[in-house]
């Protein structure tokens, strides 16, 4: 696959219109690795530090500029907790081990309370549980059956109370009792734990003062994306706008879990990978025979040969959709962007790696397009950010010949806001000194919580070396038993769910009906220009348009419809019909 001219990809105009502006969204994703700490870990464990996968397409962000703050996250907390390692172990040089140890085991005892301070919500709302049940039973009201009887949750939680705080007042008598064997002064060496102490609330205070401080760059910042990049970032960069997107084909049912068949909610995932929730499918796909206008019959009328190649019309309702972006009114879609995909099963593509290089000729585009017998899967690419890219309508389109046929594939996915407290920086008063101050006092609130999590600091060399092993780009070569396609999308995985999603599916539905009915119109002219016939096309048409069945990724609602050829709905004769109904039963009962 090699010759014909360079296609100028779009990816590489997305990179230059991103380095001058940044969306919300992808200022809010940065926001969000510096407050959801699991998120930062999946931006850097499953999507920096996994070379072997492919990056998912972005919609509505930029990547890049989400990994480098995540590893500006993780950094970060690392220093903080080698400040938390390293505070005992100055204090034992200065003033003694002894010192060291019990400064140790009043960290020790922090972080078991803290466990125990967790149970006292859970404790009273058991403790009124338990009382509504024992007065319902002195009352004789019967109460609703229960997995466990609230009284039973309560004293396992009273236990887990006792253990906690019991296990915190051991850490801090024992020291004590050490210190009073050996003849030492108890107030000397609590003072000096306590200076330990407060060098560790500083750090504290530093920590959340820094993380602010980021916070007030994400936001301020004309752009967040990095001026150079490294070389992992580059490569992330060009995949996340590559227009050859490695798909994962669903499992068998027999592979795998039953119970989590039983959980899952959504059907098959969508094989449009990063697109969001897969809202509406044609399907079947709209089907059109190429028949001559005015034919007496098809023998006749049938061309045997198409007036026209999938790529011309191809490149016609790209150029029709990219009319929807131009101008300056306040009626045009702005940000909409129309660039061509080619989707490939990660079986398909484990050999031939060819369609993975950093171009894609012209000439083997239009062999893709052109014949349907490939393996690979040409879609052309709609897609429109709404609300500064927290919401993305993605319209894809799918042409083939074949059969004497056109064959229309139309699938509509749809992306929703990132989590409420990823908006943080939006906020009125989060930012500015005052926002410094408080969380300086957070951070310093969760130095409990802090203390357990210093073990994973020993983890921190495997992290660093996984991101130097990655910094070259595994997926070009074929190896045996690997596969490349991309496990997760990071805008897919911090989208709130469709169903809270209330009134943006509404503009998310208004935007799809426009780019669908642009879609209808501008293929119903270019068949007239090549003198088709489009009475049948114009019939599929209005069944997409204004039929009530409107499928929906896989539940299908039905509404005032008639099923059936020449089935008509009319409310009317359904009327009547009822009414004669019960005309003739209250004659029976005479």
């Amino acid at each position: 696959m090699s010759g014909g001219p360079t296609l100028v990809l779009d990816g590489d105009i997305d990179r230059k219109q991103r380095s001058d502006t940044t969306s919300k969204a992808t200022r809010h994703l940065c926001a969000g690795v510096y407050l959801d700490r699991r998120f930062r870990n999946m931006i850097i464990h499953r999507i920096h530090n996994d070379p072997r996968r492919r990056i998912a397409p972005s919609y509505g962000f930029d990547l890049v500029p989400v990994v480098r703050h995540a590893w500006y996250a993780w950094l970060c907390e690392s220093l903080f907790h080698t400040c938390l390692l390293l505070t005992p172990f100055l204090i034992g040089i200065t003033w003694g081990w002894l010192t060291a140890a019990l400064l140790l085991c009043i960290a020790a005892a922090l972080a078991v309370a803290s466990f125990g301070v967790q149970t006292i919500p859970a404790i009273t709302r058991l403790k009124w549980a338990a009382f509504a049940d024992q007065w319902a039973a002195e009352k004789k009201k019967e109460r609703r059956s229960q997995l466990e009887p609230p009284k039973i949750q309560l004293n396992r939680q009273i236990r887990r109370f006792k253990r906690t705080f019991g296990i915190a007042v051991a850490c801090l008598i024992i020291p004590v009792v050490v210190l009073l064997a050996n003849g030492e002064s108890v107030a000397d060496r609590l003072r000096q734990a306590a200076i330990g102490m407060l060098m560790i609330v500083l750090c504290g205070g530093a920590y959340g003062a820094i993380r602010q401080l980021a916070l007030n760059h994400i936001r301020h910042d004309t752009t967040v994306r990095p001026r150079k990049l490294r070389r992992r970032e580059k490569v992330i960069d060009g995949q996340q706008t590559h227009p050859c997107i490695i798909y994962r084909r669903p499992p068998d049912d027999k592979e795998v879990d039953p119970l989590s068949l039983l959980l899952r909610q959504d059907g098959d995932p969508s094989p449009f990978i990063g697109a969001g929730k897969l809202v509406n499918r044609w399907l079947p796909p709209m089907t059109i025979q190429l028949i001559r206008p005015g034919a007496p019959d098809l023998a006749s009328g049938e061309y045997e040969q198409a007036p026209f190649t999938a790529h011309a019309l191809v490149r016609h309702l790209r150029s029709t959709l990219e009319q929807l972006a131009t101008g300056d009114s306040a009626e045009s879609i702005p940000d909409l962007r129309v660039r061509d995909r080619i989707y490939v099963a990660e079986q398909d593509i484990s050999s031939d790696r060819r369609l993975l290089s950093s171009s894609i000729t012209d000439f083997e585009l239009r062999q893709v397009i052109n014949n349907h017998r490939t393996l690979a899967h040409h879609f052309l690419e709609a897609s429109a950010p709404i609300a500064d890219g927290e919401l993305v309508v993605t319209v894809l389109v799918r042409v083939s010949i074949k059969g004497r046929c056109l064959s229309l594939d139309v699938a509509t996915c749809a992306l929703t806001r990132t989590p409420q407290s990823f908006h943080v920086i939006d906020v009125y008063g989060e930012s500015g000194p005052a926002g410094y101050l408080r969380q300086a006092f957070r951070s310093i609130c969760q130095l409990p919580l802090e203390f357990r999590r210093v073990p994973t600091l020993a983890l921190a060399p495997w992290t660093l070396a996984r991101a130097w092993w990655s910094t070259k780009d595994r997926t070009s070569l074929p190896r045996r038993k690997r596969e490349v396609g991309p496990e997760l999308a990071a805008r897919e995985e911090k989208a709130i769910d469709w169903k809270h999603a209330q009134l943006d599916r509404t503009t998310i539905y208004d935007h799809m009906k426009i780019i669908e009915q642009r879609i209808i119109r501008s293929t119903e002219d270019f068949l007239a220009e090549h003198n088709v016939d489009t009475t049948a096309f114009q019939k599929q048409a209005t069944n997409i348009i204004n039929s009530g069945v409107l499928n929906m990724g896989g539940s299908m609602d039905i509404s005032n419809s008639a099923l059936g050829a020449g089935a008509q709905w009319v409310q009317t004769q359904i009327a009547q019909l009822s009414q004669y109904s019960s005309t003739q039963q209250e004659a029976a009962t005479a």
